[in-house]
């Protein structure tokens, strides 16, 4: 009879029994009777094992403790939510990830990853070789930071960081030695203390009293850069005065004005030279430069140049730009950082305007480098081109990079949200907004 199958008992009498009856002696609970094929078999979520039907969930309770249970799909043992595998066990993702990487830690369940805290790092520990969450200020000193656009610790305004990941204060001058000088041609050699190194300048008229300086230090002001490669201004401490440097070039020691001025008959600057067009003139933004300039928005420094590969800073680019969208300059000591310096006017405008409303801690941070997604919302908010909501879980600066793209305002040059973009890429990026304004405007 379908369903039935026949049983001896230990006497060796044969009767016919129902099959599940059969399989609950055979396997016990949990078992059931596949007539199809006249076998015993476990019911569904639960494995044969030593001729018992054993709970699947029960068998990865065994395997992995109480927070586990057996996925169907998958056909393996996995962790509850919020749970992960730590030493053959389900622990407590938080709990787990403070063991692995520190205290200022969590998990995140989109990436099924350990990660720090907003604020924190990963970084090496203090001591040992393992890894740690760890904060900017621990991690780099006290003049440290994080970013919270890059993630990652950046040292504050007027601190750079040295070779052993520590924040110190920006070398703001250089002291040179005065080699040798012909103050009539304004052109002399000068040794770096910093680096023993020799340059052959040439300098600005300002410079009357620099003679005075010969076998004696001066004083290179690296300004706002913080390297040797941009100085451009010497100063007479004695004399508090401040001259301009026109050419500069590393030489060797060996070299000597006299040497030079029979060679050449005397080093000078070609005054039919336009400087501003030599110094831009390998740029592939030229175009948007030379426009710029003839529009009054951007000039070039004291001794000529544009250096278009130079980075620009929060105050510079919040001044050209407001400047091209025609915001008169209004207002001072709008931010914990800004008084009334050159740029106060345009800075407190874009604050009063919601262009540009500074970081959570009242301050501007004028001098910090700006980057491409800053770039991009304060150009767009200024010339009020619409750009869609946040959508949830979504970087802030994704849209303002979506608006750019849709009008050719995202420049090949933009190869990362965070890159600091140079005066050449600004003067572009402000060329096309102008351009884009003169095609929508009625």
């Amino acid at each position: 009879m379908a369903g039935y199958v026949l049983k001896t008992d230990i006497l060796g009498n044969q009767t016919c029994v129902s099959g599940d009856s059969a399989c609950y002696d055979q396997l016990g609970f949990n078992s059931s009777y596949r007539a199809y094929d006249n076998k015993c078999v476990c019911d569904r979520g639960y494995i044969n094992q030593n001729s018992r039907c054993v709970s699947l969930d029960q068998l990865c309770k065994n395997q992995l403790g109480l927070n586990s249970s057996y996925n169907v799909l998958s056909d393996t043992c996995e962790c509850s939510i919020g749970y992960i595998i730590r030493n053959d066990q389900c622990v407590q993702a938080d709990d787990a990830c403070e063991d692995k990487i520190g205290r200022h830690s969590k998990f995140n369940s989109l990436t099924d990853k350990c990660e720090c805290d907003s604020g924190y790092v990963l970084s090496q520990k203090s001591y040992g070789s393992e890894l740690e969450c760890r904060s900017c200020t621990d991690k780099h000193g006290i003049h440290a930071e994080y970013d919270y656009l890059s993630k990652e610790c950046e040292c504050e305004s007027d601190y750079t960081m040295d070779d052993d990941g520590q924040c110190i204060e920006k070398q703001n001058n250089v002291y040179f030695d005065l080699i040798e000088l012909d103050d009539d041609n304004n052109e002399a050699i000068i040794r770096s203390d910093y680096d023993r190194s020799y340059y052959h300048v040439s300098y600005g008229l300002g410079c009357l009293s620099i003679w005075r300086y010969e076998n004696r230090q001066i004083v290179i002001n690296l300004g706002t850069d913080y390297s040797l490669d941009t100085w451009d201004k010497i100063v007479l401490q004695d004399d508090d005065q401040t001259c301009n440097i026109v050419s500069k070039e590393r030489v060797d020691s060996g070299f000597s004005l006299e040497e030079e001025e029979e060679e050449t008959g005397g080093y000078y600057v070609p005054t039919s030279v336009n400087v501003f067009e030599v110094d831009i003139a390998l740029s592939p933004y030229r175009q948007a430069i030379e426009n710029l300039k003839n529009k009054g928005v951007v000039g070039g420094y004291p001794d000529g140049t544009y250096k278009p590969k130079n980075l620009i800073n929060r105050a510079e680019f919040i001044k050209i730009v407001m400047g091209a969208a025609g915001f008169p300059a209004s207002g001072s000591s709008c931010y914990s950082d800004v008084k009334d310096e050159w740029f106060a006017g345009y800075a407190c405008a874009a604050k009063s305007s919601e262009i540009a409303t500074g970081y959570p801690d009242g301050t501007f941070k004028p001098t910090n480098n700006i980057n491409v997604v800053e770039a991009l919302k304060i150009v767009l908010k200024t010339f009020v081109i619409s750009v869609r909501g946040l959508d949830e879980d979504e970087e802030w600066f994704k849209p303002y990079v979506e608006t750019a793209q849709s009008h050719s305002l995202y420049l090949p040059t933009f190869d990362s949200a965070d890159k600091k973009i140079t005066r050449e890429e600004m003067a572009e990026l402000v060329n096309r907004i102008l351009d884009l304004q003169s095609k929508l405007s009625p």
